[in-house]
């Protein structure tokens, strides 16, 4: 199993019928995906959603789990620990993700990669390279962490060997929103290596028109 997509929700019935519509389109052909959906305590029909969403693709490598809520960073460090993928993918309810992503992902994980970076689509179409830095394989142990420290940026447009975060016990902080800010100081001294595509690859509702 070449990657797991863990994706939280919250109260997220409203606004995850595209990112779920993208999943069952992809799961029906990559029986090698694995997708790991963690209600966090939502108080809405998010859990139910979810529900029928799993049981509605049986053959699919779905995983569907409800938790007392801990904020966006227990919902991911649940999937985490689920995880069986090489890599994983936090992807937030409303994101949308694009299956030329998936393919290069799984071109790239026998290179043992720390992260793969993706670019954001905006909402004109644009790939934004949040990272700033050209496409390529960076492996340079005393150049990638002076690249990261001033350019890590986004997490959630990045996947990220498992084994690289349960090896250095890397997980988000709980009970507490801007979960990802902490690990943007911490992560850029740990990667070795990583790889950014130019592609455009990911892209977020709110972002779109």
């Amino acid at each position: 199993m070449y990657l797991s997509l863990i994706i939280p929700f919250f109260n997220s019935a409203h606004k995850c019928k595209r990112l779920l519509k993208r999943v069952t389109a992809i799961t029906s052909s990559d029986p090698d995906l694995e997708v790991i959906l963690v209600d966090d305590g939502s108080t809405d029909d998010t859990d139910r959603l979810l529900t029928d969403f799993r049981d509605s693709l049986p053959q699919a490598n779905i995983i569907a789990i409800k938790q007392k809520n801990k904020g966006p960073g227990g919902a991911r460090n649940t999937g985490l620990k689920l995880a069986k993928g090489e890599y994983v993918w936090f992807v937030d309810s409303d994101d949308d993700i694009t299956t030329e992503a998936l393919a290069f992902i799984k071109q790239n994980c026998d290179h043992q990669y720390d992260f793969i970076d993706f670019n954001v689509i905006s909402s004109d179409s644009i790939p934004i390279n949040r990272m700033g830095v050209v496409a390529g394989s960076y492996r340079d142990r005393q150049e990638v962490p002076h690249i990261l420290f001033s350019r890590f940026m986004s997490q959630t447009c990045k996947a990220f060997r498992r084994n690289f975060l349960i090896e250095n016990q890397v997980y988000y902080p709980e009970y507490c929103y801007y979960e990802d800010i902490p690990l943007a100081f911490t992560l850029p001294l740990l990667v070795t290596n990583f790889l950014k595509l130019s592609k455009k690859q990911r892209s977020k509702s709110s972002e779109i028109s």
